[in-house]
């Protein structure tokens, strides 16, 4: 509210004193925010599946539509109380997931004795190192650093300035928030690791949760560990939902959304998110990342800048955010492996350099010098 932001494309925009940088994040976050809600759409959509009679298709346009009709009817407001619904949800089957393990294993402390006899695999013996070595090294390097601090810009967690009132609320809600996110990280990497006690051998770690939840609960519990799951996807997607149709219905057009305004973002937002879905998974799950890895290296310097640092520089941010944005895009298309135009001739020399990796580089070059030649006190003398 000091800034005079209602949205993200806001806070960073007029925090930094650039109304113009405001419509062009608005646009950046409008579009990639769409394509990467329907990774989610998806995600929801399959889990779905596996408890309601329709195809996959079908629960799409459905998980789509819910999610919008949650947009339109609350706003800011419905997105908070839908995420602190699905989040009670999500911690009633963690709950019961790492219960049913405990009671198979005898306990947590027998468990890890009995975990600790079992002989080592050999990437057991390797511990991070097997993963973080040969040519996929960097490209788990590369997922770790982008779940873990390109989040940070991500709009969905800059929504969270405008979801605090009062910032005293912050110290009676942030050890309830730690130990529900312990419960949930931490519960669902303790039943993975305890799994070799009572699982076969599966093809590929995704498979570790669905063959325990399956193993071990019963109908009525198998249920409602699946709506938690759907219930986070959804918690994610309500978010992504109300920022691109910010930036549609407000941002966009410079002055604050109404009703139709606000009905016709949630319409597009659900045929691209929806559309994109329906395409097939691995796609899918490239968009996703892709999307995510260039809002994180365009959005990021300038934010930690402003929220962290307190630094306020037009300029600089707008040659921080573009640096990032075209070159991460332009590492996508014309180096990175998977990814490049180019074929495999030109992109296996950079396939394992992370686009993320590239555009925060440019982007916090491009901070650093052009607050170097433009400082914030000579904007304002002119």
């Amino acid at each position: 509210e000091r800034l005079g932001a209602r949205t993200p494309a806001q806070l960073l925009g007029l925090g930094h004193g650039s109304p113009a940088l405001t419509r062009a994040l608005a646009l950046i976050f409008a579009l990639f925010l769409g394509v990467y809600g329907s990774a989610v759409i998806k995600g929801a959509a399959l889990l779905l599946a596996q408890i309601v009679p329709l195809p996959v298709w079908a629960l799409i346009w459905l998980v789509a539509a819910i999610v919008g009709l949650t947009v339109f009817i609350g706003g800011l407001r419905g997105v908070l109380y839908t995420e602190a619904m699905q989040g009670v949800v999500m911690l009633v089957g963690m709950l019961m997931l790492v219960g049913a393990i405990f009671s198979r294993v005898g306990g947590p402390w027998e468990g890890m004795v009995a975990l600790a006899a079992l002989p080592p695999t050999p990437l057991a013996n390797n511990g991070f190192a097997a993963l973080s070595s040969g040519e996929r090294g960097l490209f788990i390097l590369s997922l770790v650093v982008v779940t873990s601090i390109a989040v940070w810009a991500q709009p969905q967690m800059m929504q969270r300035h405008f979801a605090i009132a009062d910032p005293r609320q912050l110290r009676k809600t942030s050890p309830l928030a730690m130990f529900i996110l312990t419960v949930l990280v931490g519960g669902a990497y303790f039943a993975a690791s305890l799994s070799r006690l009572i699982l076969p051998e599966v093809a590929s770690p995704d498979e570790v949760m669905p063959s325990l939840v399956r193993m071990l609960l019963p109908e009525f519990a198998l249920q409602i560990f699946v709506l938690a799951i759907v219930s986070a996807s959804l918690s994610t997607a309500t978010g992504i939902y109300h920022i691109a149709v910010s930036a549609l219905s407000e941002d966009l057009r410079g002055r604050p959304s109404n009703r139709l305004s606000w009905f016709t973002g949630i319409v597009i937002c659900v045929i691209v998110s929806g559309g994109c879905a329906q395409i097939k998974g691995q796609l899918v799950a490239l968009l996703c990342t892709t999307s995510w890895s260039i809002v994180g290296a365009m959005a990021l310097v300038p934010y930690v800048a402003l929220v962290r640092f307190g630094r306020r520089n037009a300029t600089a941010a707008w040659v921080s955010a573009a640096s990032g944005f075209l070159s991460c895009l332009a590492w996508y298309l014309l180096a990175y492996g998977p990814t490049s135009l180019w074929g495999p001739q030109l992109g296996s020399v950079a396939a394992g350099n992370p686009p993320f990796f590239i555009g925060f580089l440019c982007s916090g070059i491009g901070w650093f010098a052009a607050s170097a030649v433009v400082s914030p006190m000579a904007e304002e003398a002119a």
